[in-house]
């Protein structure tokens, strides 16, 4: 049964003021239902999939967008229990420009759809989402087929009202109680529609952060609160089980991961987890409601006790602890590697060779016996050939660094018999860029041609990158980049600071510090775009610096911001 507190919690104080704004009765029993898939379906493009992007577009163009919308509501509400329901939402002013008041009509859809991940205009390989014409892509496009172009929906009820300015972040309740009420199984099995309600070409529009937005730190999607007569029934969750590394598990590597599995009674009820693990037998809060079923760990001692347990909450806050399991690091690890980096082999610097590297690797506490000992590295492309013990406690290795080994540092592994010693972070593999891609760095009437060849390589999400202060650095404009704000031109002229002033978001230019978190990396599709590291402009960042096509692109150096 959920209680008056255990509501507090979920509701919170800006479900208060949601109440307060659209003047519905403040229900002591209320839950909150995510939103399960959503998409932007666009006249103007009628085959193209817009599910998965950050944002939901309802436009008033000359070719309308309309927006899809679907949430988790279980199967345990019936619409006679429901006393209110609102859909919240939250402005998405990060997206090339806020919007405007915008009119606005919600209506339950009849069909159900696939939401898809995002096809842009013109990309040559065709999603499986709803598009303009379809509710399913279908390479016949005669087939799954809308029974009217953008969506079928009851239009014998609507909820209508007017989007506030895009620039107004939200949260921006809209109360669709008797709808959902008068609707239910529809709204169930199949969500919303959201349109302008005459799409008379007026030109209004409005972008909202999707469920699939990063837009917010932390991220805020949009979601449907439900109030009810009586509490639902709620049982909390099952003990959290399977616990790995296993409870007295030894030899556990320093390295290692906690992972578990967990369930509840009520199959619709979603679960997060805090995470409390420490040395000893009394471990502490590392990580709070958490969704994911596991915890990386690092930096841990060898031969030390630990202990860790997860306590599991529902989304009525009914929390169940699970039992302190511990485990042993193994007793023995590397201490130093030499040399601690090296790179791939370039014959002429143009040519990749397999060529052999030696490296020492010397263990505290290790016993390296021959020819049991063997050495391997965190990643596949990273190969020993062969390795000997120079005696217990060193170890001599041959080995080739991959042409597409990752950059940066990896872990080391020595396995000896029954034993393992791992060196953590103690070997970094130093790439350099190859491609013939230049960056113009420009600054007045000074510029300077930047290629790119010769830059360090870093990885950034799995890519290949390099960074935009490296850019900077290497074109020897400036003695002093922090002086400076940065824009962006890429090669089709578009600019970082036209965008920024038309989107009506005060974020202004990347200072000195995003620049060294700013990277250019590779793509199939623009070759080099720039992504940024997520605690940039505290991690509200987005798509707002993010500048496709710069192979040939220009980073302006500004003595001044923009100005709003």
């Amino acid at each position: 049964m959920i209680h008056s507190q255990r509501v507090k919690t979920i509701m919170g104080t800006a479900s208060l003021m949601l109440c307060l704004f659209i003047g519905a009765p403040i229900s002591s029993l209320a839950a909150v239902f995510n939103c399960v898939k959503d998409a932007y379906i666009d006249a103007r493009y009628p085959d193209d999939n817009f599910g998965g992007s950050d944002r939901l577009l309802v436009a008033d163009s000359d070719e309308p967008t309309r927006a899809l919308m679907r949430f988790a509501i279980p199967e345990w509400i019936a619409a006679a229990n429901i006393s209110a329901a609102r859909i919240v939402l939250y402005s998405a002013p990060w997206t090339s420009g806020g919007g405007t008041r915008t009119d606005f009509a919600i209506h339950v859809l009849t069909r159900d759809w696939v939401e898809g991940s995002c096809r842009r205009h013109n990309d040559p390989i065709p999603d499986n989402g709803a598009t303009w014409k379809q509710y399913e892509y279908n390479a016949d496009a005669t087939q799954n087929l809308w029974e009217s172009p953008g969506g079928d929906y009851d239009g014998g009820i609507a909820i209508s009202g007017v989007f506030p300015l895009g620039s107004e972040w939200g949260p921006f309740p809209i109360d669709v109680t008797e709808m959902i009420k008068n609707r239910f199984e529809d709204a169930r099995n199949f969500g919303f529609l959201f349109k302008h309600p005459l799409e008379n070409r007026s030109g209004g529009w409005q972008n909202f952060a999707g469920r699939d937005s990063s837009g917010y730190d932390p991220p805020l999607h949009p979601y449907l609160e439900i109030e009810f007569v009586e509490p639902p029934p709620n049982d909390p969750p099952n003990p959290p089980a399977n616990p790995f590394p296993e409870g007295g598990a030894t030899g556990v590597p320093v390295s290692a991961s906690l992972s578990w599995s967990s369930s509840d009674p009520n199959p619709d009820n979603t679960l997060r987890y805090d995470v409390y693990f420490g040395p000893g037998d009394e471990p502490v809060l590392v990580s709070q409601n958490q969704a994911a079923t596991s915890y990386p760990l690092s930096g841990l001692t060898p031969g030390t006790t630990y202990a860790w347990k997860i306590i599991a909450r529902d989304n009525y806050g009914a929390e169940t602890e699970g039992d302190v399991w511990h485990f042993t690091t193994i007793a023995s690890a590397i201490s130093a590697v030499y040399p601690e980096s090296a790179s791939p082999f370039y014959f002429k610097d143009a040519v990749y060779m397999p060529v052999l590297k030696p490296v020492v690797i010397t263990g505290e506490g290790t016993h390296f016996r021959f020819p049991k000992s063997k050495v391997s590295f965190d990643d596949e492309n990273i190969l020993t050939l062969f390795s000997f013990p120079l005696s217990r406690t060193a170890l001599w290795a041959w080995v080739i660094i991959g042409e597409t080994a990752r950059a940066g540092w990896h872990d080391v592994t020595v396995t000896t018999g029954d034993e393992s010693a791992v060196g953590v972070s103690l070997f970094e593999v130093v790439r350099t860029w190859r491609g013939e891609e230049k960056v113009k760095v420009q600054h007045a009437d000074r510029s300077v041609e930047v290629p790119l060849k010769g830059l360090p390589v870093r990885t950034f999400k799995g890519k290949d990158a390099v960074l935009l202060s490296d850019i900077v650095e290497k074109s020897a404009l400036t003695a002093e980049p922090e002086k400076y704000f940065y824009n962006l031109i890429a090669s089709d002229d578009y600019s970082l600071a036209q965008s920024l002033k038309s989107s009506g978001w005060g974020t202004g230019l990347p200072p000195w510090k995003d620049m060294q978190k700013g990277y250019l990396c590779q793509s199939d599709t623009y070759k080099l775009l720039t992504k940024w590291e997520s605690d940039t402009i505290g991690g509200r960042i987005g798509n707002a610096y993010n500048v496709q096509k710069m192979d040939g692109g220009i980073i302006e150096l500004c003595e001044a911001d923009i100005v709003e």
